[in-house]
């Protein structure tokens, strides 16, 4: 029995039951036009790569949904849903993934980062949500991501960070071209590829955090 499967077009995750994919180890479900899903991972038990990018999934958690879409997925390592529509995330949306390592948001129209928002992912390593609409950063938005190395929040539009968003977290990799975020993560981030400007210091660029 295969072990990957390669799906482009799809409508419907529903349409993958009949394959019987319970040693499948490698799903691509992209370019296709998946709106949203529910509990319909239930048979794929087994997956480490999940890949959904360049859908058109405007949720991965719709509201009147009982428990998370991917509480069967506890061996996935890699999902990726860039390139949708997604504008909000909820902490229980991503529960099941408690040993996930990467996690690909970038493109997405994601708006804040509430309290708590990855508290479910405590073994993510890699985190990229650029390329979204950010704008607001609440306190310990990263809580319980102790094993967090990478963060990408390039390209959005970050212009409000609670003083306690970054607490709880020591990364090597902070992508950012947001001037205020590289001064509150300044002292424990080896990277921060920003362009400085000469007449700002961060003193002043931290008196409207």
């Amino acid at each position: 029995m295969a072990h990957a499967m390669h799906c482009v077009g799809l409508v419907s995750i529903s349409l993958l039951q009949n394959e019987h994919p319970t040693k499948l180890k490698y799903l691509e479900v992209h370019n296709g036009l998946i709106a949203m899903f529910y509990d319909q991972f239930q048979k794929f038990t087994d997956i480490v790569y999940l890949n959904m990018q360049q859908n058109y999934l405007v949720t991965i958690c719709p509201i009147n949904q009982q428990g998370s879409a991917f509480k069967s997925l506890s061996n996935t390592l890699v999902l990726d849903i860039s390139f949708n529509f997604i504008s909000s995330l909820r902490s229980e949306c991503l529960k099941g993934l408690q040993f996930l390592k990467y996690l690909n948001f970038e493109n997405n129209r994601i708006r804040k980062l509430d309290t708590r928002t990855f508290v479910f992912l405590p073994k993510l390593k890699m985190l990229n949500i650029k390329g979204n609409k950010i704008y607001s950063i609440e306190n310990h938005a990263f809580l319980g991501m102790e094993e967090l190395e990478l963060l990408f929040l390039d390209k959005n539009n970050i212009s409000y960070i609670e003083e306690n968003a970054f607490t709880g977290i020591k990364l090597k990799i902070l992508g950012t071209e947001n001037h205020k975020v590289c001064c509150l993560y300044r002292e424990t981030v080896v990277i921060c590829p920003v362009v400085w400007h000469w007449m700002s210091s961060c003193s002043d660029l931290l008196s409207n955090v």
